[in-house]
């Protein structure tokens, strides 16, 4: 059970109703991150901001995004991470195998060079709160500094989110999202 009350849109009050109409014109809806966050609507309209950035305009591959988020997610343990791009890396052709070692801190064999020097580079960041020079100078080279800015901050913004969900408790969605991305 949560540790917060989780807001519902039709309960919210009317800058809470604004926040939740901007987070679901960004994604579709408002899970139960967002019924936490709503407690305070200016943070949750500038997380799901940086989130809707960060997963749908960033340019970096959609696979390497969502193996990161989840080598992320099992760092920190976070069930509401995993129940949510789990969906989305199958669909990008992660296999069980690949989820399972992503969940465990491990880097899957599957993985492209690029994908396991990211997924390396989260955990290192995720653990250490820093990577060596020859991972930071593999991933410069490869997605170039624009990339290897938004690469970071995408590992920053699920270890935050991570934080978040773990550190209130929050409910897992009723309903697991649709596959997309």
């Amino acid at each position: 059970m949560a540790r917060v009350r989780l807001i519902a849109p039709e309960a919210a009050t009317a800058e809470q109703r604004a926040a939740f109409a901007e987070v679901g014109r960004q994604r579709g809806g408002a899970g139960n991150l967002f019924r936490a966050l709503a407690h305070s609507p200016e943070l949750m309209r500038r997380v799901g901001a940086l989130g809707a950035f960060l997963r749908f305009e960033a340019p970096l591959p959609a696979r390497l995004r969502e193996a990161v988020i989840l080598a992320v997610a099992g760092r920190w343990a976070c069930a509401y991470e995993r129940q949510q791009h789990r969906p989305l890396a199958a669909r990008l052709g992660l296999g069980e195998a690949a989820l399972a070692a992503l969940e465990a801190g491990q880097v899957p064999a599957e993985l492209t060079p690029l994908e396991a020097t990211a997924v390396r580079y989260a955990l290192a960041l995720a653990r250490d709160g820093q990577a060596d020079d020859a991972t930071v100078a593999r991933l410069r080279a490869a997605l170039g500094e624009r990339g290897l800015v938004e690469l970071t901050a995408l590992v920053g913004y699920y270890v935050l989110l991570a934080l978040f969900l773990n550190g209130l408790a929050v409910d897992l969605d009723a309903t697991p999202p649709l596959p997309s991305t």
